[in-house]
């Protein structure tokens, strides 16, 4: 496998950037279409939301990883951000069971 020169490199990630948009919108557009049908978020907000953590956690990460101090502080309250959507999300899902 031949490495990748800096064109096709920065064809890839414009593909890359493209397809992201595109997925964000798709889901915002589900999101939305689901919300306004049932007034319940729906798989589509939860991936979403999830997507979005991952994109700025990992972006977070590795600016810590070439040494920036302010990474590291991102991460964390990106997990705590994560988990307390998490927290909130089974907290309504048991609500609304009952």
């Amino acid at each position: 496998m031949k490495k990748m020169d800096e064109m096709e490199r920065n064809i890839n990630l414009n593909a890359i950037k493209w397809s992201w948009f595109f997925t964000v919108i798709a889901l915002f557009a589900w999101s939305i279409f689901e919300y306004m049908r049932t007034r319940q978020a729906s798989v589509a907000s939860c991936l979403l939301g999830m997507q979005l953590v991952i994109y700025f956690a990992a972006g977070q990460a590795l600016k810590s990883r070439v040494g920036d101090e302010r990474g590291l502080k991102y991460i964390v309250a990106c997990l705590v951000f994560a988990a307390l959507l998490l927290a909130f999300g089974a907290l309504a899902y048991f609500f609304q069971q009952q």
